[in-house]
């Protein structure tokens, strides 16, 4: 009988960086040389290779050699992705474990038993707007695209710019460490937490890197009391209405605003809003909003601030980022029933006078401390006395032009029946009445003499001008009034 003769067979096949993860060699996909190959027949290790430089390995078997499994031994920080289990290079089959195993090994030599790698993976999120300031991208909020991302801030930093839908990804390497920022823009607030991204890159792709934002807006109604165009730590005011409106330019006039929210202030004057997202307009990165306040119509509300009337904040590309606060609006109610001494020395005020009974009047006017140029009393009989008097006034000597103010105060408060209305003086509020009442005690023969001049170097002249002015802004109607309704149609 002749010998036996043993004939063997190659198994082959290529270990190679799988850049795109999708577990077969493509076109263009370079080889790993050194890696470790292990063969195994019937269960335990039989033969151990490394790649070439070609990424090659190769094993003899004998054929017909039963139970073979070829395996790669794993790298620290790489990620295993072909073979895919099930795949099938005949007589082998990818298992679950992506080591190629066969029952029996044939009589024919096997290439194409490769194993794919890589050793990065993606870091995935979206830049949203955060319309309902939860935090949390929700189904209908919109991408923001162009906005830059940063991985890792600082020297050796890597940037990317969010896609149209507001996606974005870095392709990092396993077992690194990362820190993703978003880079704000002019107006807009961040809303998700945490504010950068951190962590090791674990072996697989890591989503839902997120960073949210919108435009948040804020300011206080106030109470102008002082009139000063200053929050001086004056109440607010419930119930003004807030407009803010998008602009496509700096000066918000063409186009017209496209109006994008409307608010009301609180028990506190506070008002805040979150805008919806900018209108969609093709390439406009950049936009403006214009946030005004509007009067109640029909009441004498007047505006202290801002002196632009309304604000006009940038918001998009470089700048101050978000949330934009302080946007305040300071008002006063002005009196609304003050005439002149010009009115009061004409026919209109003559004929207000006759309908109040001149006689009683003139009366009531000589029962206060009135005061002539040359610091005597005055006290009225007759209307052309009244009307001399009134145009006469001069402030050389303070009590003489303090009188008149505060006669026309008296005549147009008791027409409009309004001597209780409550007016801004020296910080408090006080009834027009009582301050009557304070400046005509300044006039009286005791406190001022019988014959009261009060020039620039008198103690009573700083006080009296100051009532002077009160009356003078009552007579003007720029005097600030509680009482003024909040009303809308």
């Amino acid at each position: 009988m002749g010998e036996t003769t043993t004939r063997t067979i190659s198994l082959e096949g290529v270990k190679y960086r799988d850049v795109n993860r999708n577990g077969v060699k493509d076109m263009g996909e370079e080889t790993l040389p050194e890696w470790e190959i292990q063969l195994f027949i019937g269960g335990s290790l039989d033969q151990t290779q490394q790649t070439d430089a070609d990424g090659k390995f190769y094993f003899s078997v004998t054929e017909n050699t039963q139970n073979v499994k070829i395996c790669e031994v794993l790298k620290t920080n790489w990620v295993q992705y072909g073979p895919i289990p099930g795949t099938t290079v005949s007589p082998f089959t990818a298992d679950s474990s992506k080591c190629w195993t066969a029952a029996n090994v044939g009589t024919q030599n096997v290439s194409g038993l490769d194993f794919g790698n890589y050793y990065k993976v993606n870091l995935k999120g979206m830049k949203f707007y955060d319309t309902d300031n939860d935090g949390t991208k929700d189904d209908g909020e919109p991408g923001l695209a162009g906005w830059e991302i940063v991985l890792n801030p600082g020297a050796s930093q890597t940037t990317t710019t969010t896609a149209p839908g507001g996606a974005y990804s870095f392709e990092v390497e396993i077992g690194s460490s990362y820190e993703i920022c978003e880079t704000l823009q002019a107006g807009y607030a961040q809303t998700t937490s945490p504010p950068c991204w951190t962590g090791t890159v674990p072996p697989t792709d890591v989503e839902n890197l997120n960073f949210g934002n919108n435009i948040r807006v804020s300011g206080k109604k106030f109470f102008d009391e002082n009139t000063n165009g200053e929050n001086d730590s004056e109440p607010g005011i419930e119930g003004f209405r807030i407009q803010i409106s998008w602009c496509q330019e700096a000066t918000c006039t063409t186009p017209a605003p496209v109006l994008a929210a409307t608010v009301y202030t609180d028990t506190n004057g506070d008002w805040h809003a979150v805008l919806p997202p900018p209108p969609a307009v093709p390439t406009q990165s950049e936009w403006w909003i214009h946030v005004c306040e509007v009067l109640p119509p029909g009441y004498p509300w007047t505006q202290t601030a801002p002196s632009t009337q309304c604000y006009i904040v940038k918001v998009g590309g470089a700048g101050d980022p978000g949330p934009i606060t302080r946007l305040d609006f300071g008002n006063y109610c002005r009196v609304d029933f003050g005439k002149t001494l010009g009115f009061w020395s004409n026919r209109n005020g003559e004929k207000v006078m006759t309908g109040m009974v001149m006689a009683a009047v003139l009366g009531e006017l000589s029962a206060l401390n009135l005061r002539n140029a040359d610091g005597s009393h005055f006290d009225p009989t007759k209307y052309s006395d009244f009307r001399s008097w009134i145009l006469s006034a001069t402030a050389t000597n303070m009590a003489n032009m303090l009188s008149a103010q505060m006669a026309a105060t008296y005549l147009s408060a008791k027409a409009a029946n309004a001597l209780g209305v409550m007016v801004w003086f020296n910080g408090d509020w006080v009834e027009v009445g009582t301050a009557i009442d304070d400046a005509n005690d300044l006039l009286s023969d005791v406190t001022c003499g019988t014959t009261c001049v009060v020039g620039s170097d008198s103690s009573l002249r700083a006080e009296m001008a100051a009532y002077k002015d009160l009356f003078d802004a009552i007579n003007n109607n720029r005097a600030a009034m509680q009482g003024c309704p909040v009303v809308y149609p």
